[in-house]
Order: structure tokens, then sequence, then C-alpha cells
């Protein structure tokens, strides 16, 4: 046990000193940069869903690849996030990454592994960025829900249910949607995309209201910049991102537009022209944000061994799940140091 403190002591002094070394020699002064050329992105994985686990009954949780592709898509590397680890795991990681993707999942956005390692990651954000450490979080579906929590002043749940499945839609922008972060740079032709064609997927069966940002006090650390009707006519909120962070929320899925294919279950997914640019357009405005991360590996050996590209994937169209392909993993899974 003593062996073991001495060791995880050892591992962050490594960390903390060698990560300041390199930003400082590779980049000037501070931890903001006016470009990384080589920014790593860590994705949280989620519990494996049932459908997977009857036949991968060693996985504890996967990432399905269109979220690792999203990031790569825009110039970024991956590195997995496990769920169910220790404070001190996270506090690594984001010491060594340029910003992280909350997924979306089939779990509950309140009490499961998933929220709880959201919560200490989106802690250590708040910090970084406190701080003035520029470190942004992109958050998908279940991400999005999770991440209207963690943001409302007294972290109580913000989701109604509602029904959004297998819907795609264009986006009801806010009035001053352009003033954003988020929507600073789009062409026009992917604004009118967004506005007129079906082009952002939801799936998922639990909303967030403008009735229940204004109520919970979201309004006041959110700007709200869509809404969409879900098939019952309830108004549900689909994109925000935060006014004090560099956190970012989508409801719907960029990342399927490009990279999921299964129609026996997913039917409705659009994949035209447009949906495609609608993908790049928010891979490459999230991957720009983590540019402006100073944070490293404290060497290329820790770092090679982080990423994603030691772990194989899994082609599982005709499984028991929505995705096409997955990564699976031990939650036990240990990297160099980690």
């Amino acid at each position: 046990m003593r062996l073991q403190i001495i060791s995880t002591f050892l591992v962050v002094l490594l960390l903390e000193q060698n990560a300041t070394a390199r930003i400082g020699t590779s980049y000037g002064k501070g931890n903001v940069l006016d470009t990384n050329e080589r920014p790593i992105i860590g994705i949280l994985t989620v519990p494996t869903p049932t459908g997977l686990q009857k036949q991968y009954k060693w996985a504890q949780s996967f990432l399905p690849s269109s979220y690792v592709k999203f990031a790569e898509m825009a110039g970024a590397r991956v590195v997995p996030v496990l769920i169910d680890r220790e404070e001190i795991y996270y506090k690594n990681v984001v010491s060594c990454v340029n910003g992280i993707i909350f997924p979306g999942g089939g779990v509950s956005a309140t009490g499961s592994e998933y929220s709880t390692a959201a919560s200490t990651i989106f802690k250590l954000a708040v910090q970084a960025n406190d701080a003035k450490d520029h470190f942004p979080i992109w958050a998908t579906c279940l991400g999005f829900e999770v991440l209207s929590i963690l943001l409302s002043p007294k972290q109580t749940s913000t989701l109604v249910s509602c029904s959004a499945q297998d819907i795609a839609l264009p986006l009801e922008l806010s009035a001053n949607y352009s003033q954003s972060r988020m929507f600073k740079t789009p062409a026009q032709d992917v604004v009118n995309s967004l506005k007129t064609q079906k082009v952002t997927y939801n799936h998922h069966g639990k909303c967030v209201t403008p009735d229940i940002v204004a109520k919970s006090g979201l309004n006041g650390v959110i700007n709200v910049l869509s809404t969409n009707k879900d098939t019952d006519g309830l108004e549900f909120v689909s994109t925000f991102e935060s006014i004090k962070y560099p956190f970012y929320a989508v409801q719907w899925h960029p990342e399927k537009n490009t990279f999921e294919w299964n129609s026996d279950k997913l039917k409705n997914i659009p994949h035209t022209d447009q949906a495609t640019r609608v993908t790049q357009y928010f891979a490459n405005f999230f991957v720009s944000e983590a540019r402006q991360s100073g944070h490293m590996f404290p060497n290329e050996d820790f770092e090679d061994k982080a990423l994603i590209n030691n772990f194989r994937t899994y082609f599982t169209v005709k499984a028991d799940t929505d995705f096409t392909e997955v990564y699976l993993f031990h939650n036990t899974s240990k990297h160099l140091y980690w």
C-alpha cells in the first residue's frame, strides 16, 4: 500500500513538472496557446449496454467509434477516459488532454458511473478555466443532459420525459445565436441547412425545456442557442453553451450523420452532403477550442500508450446495438502511469 501511494505521488509530480516544462518549451508562456498543432481529446466511456454485453460479456464500458472519428476528422487524436476510476486518474487525464467529450449513452444522467466520472471531470475543468487555463467540454445527448445538471445552480435534475427517438430535425435557432461562440464562424450554407433541413439527428427520451431553464436558474449560466419540438409538441432545448466556460452541448448527434450506418435500428439518420458538412463544422469548432489548451503529456512514450490507437474496434452492425463500430474496455485497464 505504501509503495502504491509513493508511486502515485511520483506520477502526479512527473505529470505536473514535465507537462509544465513542455508547455513552456514548445509554446511559450502560459497555458493559453495561439494554436496547439497536436490536440488530444479525452472521450469518456459509457457503461456497456445489455445488447453488447450479451456478446462481449467481459466489456464493462464502451465507446462508439463515431465519437473518436468525430474528433479525428478535425485533426485531433483521442484518449479513452474510463468510468469508475479514482479522482487522481481524472486529474492526470485532464492535465494531459486538451478537452473532453461527454458522449451519448443509455444510462441515467444522475447516480450512474458515467455521471459520477463526468461530475469529477467537470469540477476539474471549472478549476482549470477559473485559473485562466483554457479547457473545453463538448457534450452530446446524455452528455448534454449531465452537463445541464452540473451547470444548474442547485445541481438538481433539469430533465423531463419527452418523445424524440429516431427523428431528424432542423434547428429553431435563437435570436442571438450568431453572437455565440459556437455559431461565430459557420459558412452560410451550413447555417441555412441547420435552419431548413433535417440535419440534426435526435434519439433521446429526456429533455430540458425552456421553462426548466428559467426555473432552475440555468438561464443565468447558459445561452440557449436552439430549441426543437418532440413528436408530442413539447419544446426542448437542443443546443446551448456556457456563458462563463468553454462548455458546449447538443441534445442531437452530429457524429451520427457521417459515421453511423445501422439502418435496421436507426432509420432516420441524415447522410446528405449538407448533413455531413454540419458534422464537419462542429468537429472543427470543438477541436479549434481544444487547440487553445496547453495541456500536454509528460513525454511521448506516455502519450503513445494512452492513445485509443492501442485498442481495437469491434464491427457491431449485426449485434444487438445501435452502433456500427465500437471500442470495448475493462474499467480497470491500465495505461502507463495511470
